[in-house]
């Protein structure tokens, strides 16, 4: 019975318990038919048998008045005659078939009190099912929805502090599939708060990391009565260098929590916006004598062209910055019917998978001192996520053959 599905089990014992009130409603109705006809043949038949000794004495006394007619008076004759006419009236009824007025009204009203006692007795045997039904299927329900409540009762205990906690997934078998469900909700909200809760704490430290630096400096400044105007430039260039990375940090904040919604699209070549991209970045290919290898295929796309822009340009920058220097970066472009790939590629040393699964997590860094000597805050590649997610594409990283790729997907 543990693997029937809910819906099959309140199916079958409603069905049994409709079948055995059916049962006892028609067992009950023929006896207390069979019961009732009884009584009514035998009603009949003391009627019938009281009619015929009545008739019998009356026909029987007749002709023991009539053997001596001079004998009676004329008051008898005419009762004799009279007796005589209802005799006969009550045997030509007879010869014809007709039932007698009297035994008549008696069946009438036998039959009629019989069908009186038979549909009140009916009908308080159904009122009688109905209530035990109705009781047997209350008990019924209540017994198979127990495990509901207590899952009810499981979810209403949960916060935030419980994402840990899992629910059984046993039992019948849709309540099994519900728990399992909701374990992989809770699951993926324990991970989401996990994910806050980082992203928090990561951004609080980078924004105190330059703010300590500028606190530190201008501290340094104040307490040095005799400091030189080389030594107030370079205090001055370090607050500068770190208020530019926490507006830096700031900007790229809001554009991994913004909500902007695409409003219209428009037909842009991604040949043209990768070829921006680079001409921007060509100091910085010259300065570490960088060789771009672009795909000389034209495919378009309708979608946004700043955000397409905005993301390709982290991708490519993170390929500049990270790749080593009089090294090659392959960027590749290949359209099918349903999808325009993007394949941005530069050597790298080997990265396993988790990590290339974990790049696109806010202020996650392979090489945390190396990012921040490049002037990484760790929001490239995530900023670059949410911005291709929000136009209908994928990405992924990974690393194969002693390449580093980015893939792009897009439906075309």
């Amino acid at each position: 019975m543990k693997k029937l599905s809910l819906q099959v089990k309140i199916t079958l014992l409603c069905t049994a318990i409709l079948t055995a009130a059916c049962v006892l409603l028609t067992v009950s109705s023929v006896l207390f038919s069979s019961r009732g006809l009884v009584g009514v043949a035998e009603q009949a038949t003391m009627v019938i048998t009281d009619y015929a000794v009545s008739f019998k004495d009356a026909y029987s006394v007749l002709p023991a008045q009539t053997l001596d007619p001079e004998s009676m008076s004329d008051a008898d004759m005419e009762k004799i005659e009279v007796d005589q006419i209802i005799i006969n009236s009550k045997l030509a009824e007879l010869e014809e078939g007709k039932v007698p007025e009297q035994v008549e009204q008696s069946m009438v009203a036998i039959t009629t009190a019989a069908n009186d006692q038979i549909q009140v007795q009916v009908v308080g045997l159904m009122v009688a099912i109905i209530l035990l039904g109705t009781l047997g299927i209350y008990l019924t329900v209540s017994r198979l929805t127990r495990p509901l409540r207590q899952l009810s009762t499981s979810i209403g205990a949960l916060d935030e502090g419980k994402l840990s906690v899992r629910l059984e997934e046993d039992g019948i078998r849709e309540v099994a599939e519900l728990s399992h469900s909701l374990n992989q909700m809770i699951g993926r909200l324990d991970e989401a708060f996990e994910r806050q809760k980082r992203f928090t704490a990561d951004a609080a430290h980078e924004l105190k990391t330059p703010l300590a630096s500028i606190q530190v400096n201008l501290d340094s400044l104040r307490q040095d009565e005799e400091y030189t105007a080389e030594e107030a430039a370079e205090v001055l260039e370090v607050t500068q260098r770190n208020i530019r990375r926490l507006n830096q940090l700031a900007e790229n904040l809001l554009q991994l929590n913004s909500t902007q919604v695409i409003e219209q699209r428009q037909r842009c070549s991604v040949h043209d916006c990768l070829c921006t991209i680079i001409e921007e970045l060509d100091p910085r290919i010259q300065q570490k004598q960088l060789t771009v290898e672009l795909a000389e295929t034209y495919p378009c796309l309708d979608t946004d062209p700043t955000l397409l822009l905005r993301c390709l340009y982290n991708c490519v920058e993170n390929a500049v910055k990270y790749t080593p220097e009089h090294s090659t970066i392959r960027i590749d472009l290949n359209k099918t019917e349903k999808q325009l790939q993007i394949v941005i590629a530069n050597p790298s040393e080997p990265i396993s998978d988790s990590q290339c699964t974990q790049l696109f997590q806010p202020f996650y860094r392979l090489d945390a001192s190396r990012s921040r000597k490049l002037g990484g805050s760790g929001l490239g590649l995530a900023i670059t996520q949410e911005i291709v997610t929000r136009l209908g594409g994928t990405i992924q990283a990974v690393w194969q053959e002693g390449e580093f790729q980015i893939q792009i997907r897009f439906p075309v």
